[in-house]
């Protein structure tokens, strides 16, 4: 069971022994590579104003613009080519928090298959391939063999059906309406050689819904420490540069803080025996607030019901190796070595408590 020590927001916080299954969000405060040194920028504005005041008829003859962007890009990778880069930082917020666990708790994994058409090149090409032609022998028969039907269609030396089909590749090349006018009268179409084919990993995309109906003044307040918790760590800071004036201007953003995301049960992460349960760090993406779904109010003008809903992006795609290692178990092993271990872990298990050793 957590206990709500300082820094850790919780809900509920009245009969927490009655709610042991939890789900622990703690911001990951990541910053990239910095600049050790001060670029001087202005030194760069009056490098490439020095520049661009010469006499010179080739110079005049460049763009004013053009020279002052080039010189200022110049100076500016020098300055920066220079100055050294301190390493990245990362480390665990102050301040986390830990709700009760909802149900159902849904971990979707996928990955993106698509169709595609080889063609008659193509699909020659592959089954020459998985004959154990090398790649430059595969498409030298798979081109001989496409040409040359197309060639003796040419030729006149194929009938029937082999001659329709010949026909029918060639409409290919028709403008307009063409293609599909023979090809309907015909009645003949190339076979697209359609097959399925791995492309990519998905990002792995999470939602958690909580309902919170304060018992207490003492709730009340955590409840609005929640909100503003996943709200700040949501948005992100504002790189401001001097403009003219003393004004500043909102030129860029840091990247938002990431989330390390664990399911708890009394005290005890989950993912540590069962790594299928097992997160990477994530981004926030969305936080919708809904304040009294149901309505009314306490006499102290306080909302009687509160529910969120937080919705997480992992940072990175999962492999093999995370699949059933999980994010935080490093391992030495394959990723093969490694899933057989975890077999073996859970079947002595499973037969140890039936009993059988």
């Amino acid at each position: 069971m957590v206990t709500n020590t300082r820094g850790t927001y919780m809900f509920p916080i009245e009969n927490r022994d009655k709610y042991k299954a939890y789900i622990k969000f703690t911001p990951i405060i990541k910053n990239g590579p910095t600049y050790q040194n001060r670029v001087n920028i202005a030194q760069t504005e009056a490098q490439s104003s020095s520049d661009n005041n010469s006499n010179s008829p080739s110079i005049a003859r460049e763009g004013f613009i053009e020279r002052a962007a080039k010189s200022v890009l110049e100076n500016a990778l020098t300055q920066f080519g220079n100055s050294a880069i301190s390493a990245s930082t990362e480390r665990r917020g102050d301040k986390s928090v830990a709700l009760y666990m909802p149900t159902p708790v849904t971990i979707q994994d996928g990955v993106s298959i698509e169709a595609a058409s080889l063609g008659i090149l193509g699909e020659g090409a592959s089954r020459s391939m998985d004959a154990g032609s090398g790649i430059g022998a595969a498409v030298g028969a798979a081109l001989q063999d496409g040409m040359g039907s197309l060639i003796e269609t040419l030729k006149g030396n194929v009938s029937g059906d082999a001659a329709s089909l010949g026909a029918s590749r060639l409409a290919a090349g028709l403008p307009g309406p063409g293609t599909d006018a023979v090809r309907g009268s015909l009645r003949v179409t190339p076979n697209p050689n359609t097959r399925m084919m791995f492309r990519s990993v998905n990002i792995r995309e999470f939602s958690f819904d909580f309902k919170m109906v304060p018992t207490s003044k003492r709730e009340q307040h955590e409840i609005k420490n929640i909100v503003t918790f996943f709200r700040s760590n949501l948005y992100p800071e504002v790189i401001k540069l001097e403009g003219t004036g003393g004004n500043s201007i909102d030129a860029g953003y840091k990247f938002p803080n990431l989330f390390e995301i664990k399911l708890m049960y009394d005290g005890k992460d989950l993912s540590k025996d069962n790594p299928n349960l097992s997160f990477k760090h994530m981004y926030l993406k969305a936080f919708t607030a809904s304040y009294n779904s149901t309505g009314g109010f306490y006499k102290d003008g306080e909302f009687n019901e509160v529910s969120i809903q937080v919705s997480f992006a992992e940072e990175f795609t999962l492999n093999k190796s995370d699949a059933l290692v999980g994010n935080s178990h490093k391992t030495s092993k394959s990723a093969n070595e490694a899933i057989d271990q975890h077999y073996m872990k859970n079947d002595f298990i499973a037969r140890a408590n039936d009993g059988v050793t």
